[in-house]
């Protein structure tokens, strides 16, 4: 007697029941069994279904900018930078580079209208400020409407750098709603990640990368030297102007040659007073000449004086 096999009788049952089912599917009639219309199973439509793949989002977060679709549908563009062309009230807070910064901004604030006020916190760290509320106080007196920040010098070689994190993220936070770029340290050499550290909490548009720049440098080794410090102002003036996210006017003060160039005139400046006012020092005004009077002895005044008979 020949023994079935229950397995391949299974395997045949299926197989005819798929083969039955796919001529169904893509059959045009309908079926039906007893008077009951047999439903067609979906195999067509997924077998032949085009795959969408859902659209990239752009990230709008990132360094503070919206993307723009353009009218091809292909690429993204970013919204038109809008310089502020208005005076400033800025305010350079940090470690001792903003010492060797001070002295050319204070030459582009007085070019272009800008006021510069500088606090140096010599030998601090982001470990400093990042513990204190100093820079939040320094905001509350000065009121800036613009906030330079050089931070950072003092720990490019520490371990453990990601400690230093919750400090960068608390000085930030103090900075609050205030327009400011970060001026990275510029380094003598490699650092063991402070620069990336900093950047990525503040942004590429409002962080400065300083250590690619080549410096003659003080008998420290560290700190630029002082005609070394405008050529660094001058780029971050120019980067400020071109490639940050709060783009102020920051012309060049001086000519190739270093000469330094009258200030520009504006129509009126932000407390409402003639821009003019300020350069009337600088007109050359034709002194006023007192006239002499000449001495007479009391005599010779009577005679003068005198009526004649």
């Amino acid at each position: 007697m020949k023994l079935r096999n229950p397995i391949l009788e299974v395997a045949l049952m299926l197989i005819l029941t798929l083969t039955v089912l796919s001529i169904q599917s893509f059959s045009e009639a309908n079926f039906s069994i007893l008077s009951l219309d047999i439903k067609k199973a979906p195999i067509k439509q997924f077998l032949t279904e085009e795959i969408k793949t859902p659209a990239k989002i752009p990230d709008s977060t990132v360094a503070g900018k919206i993307a723009v679709k353009d009218s091809s549908h292909k690429k993204f563009i970013e919204p038109p930078r809008v310089m502020d062309s208005t005076p400033q009230r800025i305010l350079m807070v940090g470690e001792s580079m903003i010492e060797g910064l001070m002295f050319p901004f204070r030459k582009y604030g007085k070019y272009n209208g800008h006021t510069i006020t500088a606090k140096i916190w010599y030998g601090s760290r982001l470990l400093d400020w990042g513990a204190k509320d100093t820079l939040k106080k320094l905001i509350a007196i000065y009121k800036p409407t613009y906030v330079i920040v050089s931070i950072g010098s003092n720990e490019l070689f520490i371990r453990n750098i990601d400690e230093r994190e919750p400090f960068v993220k608390n000085i930030v936070a103090q900075l609050g709603n205030s327009k400011f770029i970060w001026v990275g340290p510029p380094n003598p050499k490699k650092d063991n990640g402070i620069n990336d550290l900093i950047m990525r909490n503040v942004g590429k548009d409002r962080f400065f990368v300083s250590k690619y720049m080549h410096f003659l440098r003080k008998r420290d080794g560290v700190h630029p030297k002082a005609e070394q410090c405008y050529k660094w102002a001058d780029s971050i003036s120019d980067w400020i102007m071109a490639k940050s996210r709060y783009p102020i006017l920051l012309k060049r003060p001086y000519d190739s040659s270093g000469k330094m160039l009258p200030p520009i005139v504006r129509n009126s400046d932000t407390t409402g007073h003639n821009a003019n006012d300020t350069l009337k020092k600088a007109i050359a005004v034709k002194p006023h000449i007192r006239k002499r009077k000449l001495k007479t002895s009391p005599a010779k005044q009577a005679a003068l004086t005198s009526k004649p008979e």
